[in-house]
């Protein structure tokens, strides 16, 4: 009661504190979850992102419970779950380093990662905390930009989405633009992945979108040339090793004259992929701002 408490619930970290063993009794569901509840209700209650940190730093164990009656949700799903406010990114960022890094890939029922939620949430507000969250999400977790969600609606119908088709109606938005070329980068074949989640009988993919169609040649670009710098590198790599177990000037020479083209090429190749990513941003700042 203390914990679902919008007043009260400020007191959960002095009794992690002092009466540990009341979180601990075998008949207490985990509390963690109301006193997070009352964090994404802040807007109308007294607790604060230095109160869930105080909760966690006394109570470690709640890092790992997990909330059955939400879907079987961690505690990340649960902080990113809500419409009302946005997660700061600073308290969603220290609560997922004391996390287990699987945690970042866990799903709930849904078959949502915390990215699902990140980006629902950045789709909702468009707002620099949930940008910032899902970029980071994606960075620490590449994996879960290709997690397919599923939910079943009785036995004829499911929906699946990858975290892109939270954000790809509302590419108007200039973080929401950041955010999905991000989420491109990472898996860029979830271009032509549909989404099922549309009124019955339609599906949309990413393609369909017409931002997401002018930035694609510009992705393709930067990954084609990625993946050759990268091959050029290990090539390189290869053949110095394969050049110290000879004395043959000429293959000294041949490797010689290879290395300089492959690093002035490499070099060229990052000149232009520097113009791509302020291309990409460019037409990102097109985007309007939020609405709130």
């Amino acid at each position: 009661m203390i914990a679902y408490h919008p007043q009260h619930c400020v007191l959960m970290p002095w009794i992690a504190t002092n009466y540990t063993w009341v979180l601990d009794h075998e008949r207490c569901p985990p509390v963690v979850f109301g006193l997070l509840d009352m964090y994404t209700s802040r807007r109308r209650t007294s607790c604060t992102a230095s109160a869930i940190q105080n909760f966690f730093e006394t109570y470690p164990r709640a890092l790992t419970q997990k909330y059955p009656e939400g879907g079987n949700s961690n505690i990340l799903h649960k902080i990113l779950n809500d419409y009302e406010i946005e997660c700061e990114a600073d308290l969603f960022k220290w609560m997922a380093e004391q996390c287990p890094s699987s945690t970042l890939l866990e799903t709930n029922s849904n078959g949502y990662t915390p990215l699902h939620y990140a980006c629902n949430l950045l789709a909702r507000h468009k707002g620099r905390n949930s940008s910032e969250i899902c970029k980071y999400l994606i960075k620490l977790c590449p994996e879960s930009v290709r997690s397919m969600s599923m939910i079943n609606h009785g036995s004829s119908r499911s929906r699946s989405r990858l975290p892109i088709h939270f954000l790809q109606q509302k590419c108007r938005y200039r973080l929401v633009r950041e955010v999905v070329v991000c989420l491109l980068r990472e898996y860029l074949e979830s271009y032509d992945v549909p989404t099922d989640d549309m009124p019955i009988g339609t599906q949309m993919s990413p393609c369909s979108i017409p931002f997401i169609q002018s930035i694609k040649p510009h992705l393709d670009e930067e990954k084609e040339l990625k993946e050759t710098a990268a091959s050029l590198k290990e090539s390189s790599s290869t053949l110095t090793k394969a050049v110290t177990c000879t004395n043959d000037q000429l293959i000294r020479s041949a490797f010689a004259v290879f290395d300089s083209w492959s690093t002035s090429f490499i070099n060229n190749m990052e000149d232009k992929l520097q113009l791509i990513s302020t291309q990409l941003q460019e037409m990102c700042n097109e985007g309007r701002e939020s609405d709130e």
